[in-house]
């Protein structure tokens, strides 16, 4: 038949090429990785500061807000940093390609990374986007069940 036989390595890349129709999504893994390590940081320091602080310093307690105000903050800063890394290694590979003088070289195996999953970067901040827009509109409907509430407690 003509055909000529590849070498791909040793049985153990065998194996690992066996292994690549089973796995889940696996450019997701680090824009989802990304993700979650902002979302965690981002939304430790927004109740750091407006929950934490606030009942340490003048004795307030709002951590009522922890679940939908402290998320709506901490979603849409996110959502701007995962943009931003988006976009980021654009302007990147242009400087480089500058630098070198031409198109034709490769980029740094980071780099070479980093743009194949800005697609992912995008979606995600998307997601991140319209989680804020959700979030934004459940806020008002929050107040006026507690408003609600309210009107009906006698305070004396």
């Amino acid at each position: 038949l003509g055909f000529t036989a590849l070498d791909r390595g040793s049985l153990r890349a065998a194996a690992e090429l066996e292994d690549l129709p089973l796995q889940l999504f696996p450019l997701w893994r680090l824009p989802l990785n990304i993700a979650i390590f902002l979302t965690a940081f981002i939304f430790f320091y927004v109740l750091t500061r407006d929950v934490i602080y606030e009942r340490v310093t003048s004795g307030k307690d709002i951590a009522f807000r922890i679940m939908i105000s402290l998320a709506n903050k901490a979603f849409p800063i996110v959502s701007l940093m995962m943009l931003s890394l988006c976009y980021l290694p654009g302007a990147l590979a242009g400087f480089l390609q500058l630098y070198n003088g031409t198109k034709y070289r490769r980029f740094p195996d980071w780099l070479d990374r980093w743009m194949l999953c800005r697609k992912q970067l995008g979606l995600v901040a998307l997601a991140f986007g319209f989680l804020h827009v959700l979030y934004t509109l459940v806020i008002p409907i929050r107040y006026y069940v507690r408003y609600r509430i309210n009107v009906y407690t006698i305070s004396l």
